[in-house]
């Protein structure tokens, strides 16, 4: 299974990111005036949620 986060233009796999660097992508957009957007992608044993 692999999981990854999506924040603006920004993309990390789950496993190399923490509670931090989220918040850290979501004040700057917030402080830009930029919108927030989070997608998190799951792939598990083929199937994408």
């Amino acid at each position: 299974m692999s999981s990854r986060i999506i924040i603006g233009a920004n993309e990390r796999s789950l496993c190399e990111i923490d509670e931090s660097w989220i918040v850290q992508q979501i004040v700057r957009r917030k402080q830009d005036g930029t919108p927030v957007c989070v997608v998190i992608k799951i792939d598990m044993n083929g199937h994408k949620l």
